[in-house]
């Protein structure tokens, strides 16, 4: 018996970063779901370390969500990364 994979929905995202100054940064983001929910995620963002070709970041997500006859939603998350 071989792994299954199978996708259920997709999440297309787009949006624009604002620099806010002294290393932090806003994503504005729309939610468009292929499972018929909806809305924006605002994403704050802050640059902690610094380098010559890359910086680490921590970000908050907000993410809330609307539509498909499911009451509306809204999360908090923590994401840390490196930026090239």
């Amino acid at each position: 018996m071989g792994l299954a994979s199978k996708m259920n929905n997709l999440l297309f995202h787009p949006g624009v970063l604002i620099a806010l100054g002294k290393d932090y940064t806003f994503a504005g983001r729309v939610a468009f779901e292929t499972n018929g929910r909806y809305g924006v995620t605002p994403v704050f963002n802050k640059t902690v370390i610094k380098n010559t070709n890359s910086s680490y970041y921590v970000a908050i997500p907000l993410p809330v969500r609307f539509g498909n006859e499911h009451p509306a939603n809204f999360k908090v998350g923590f994401q840390f990364g490196i930026a090239f």
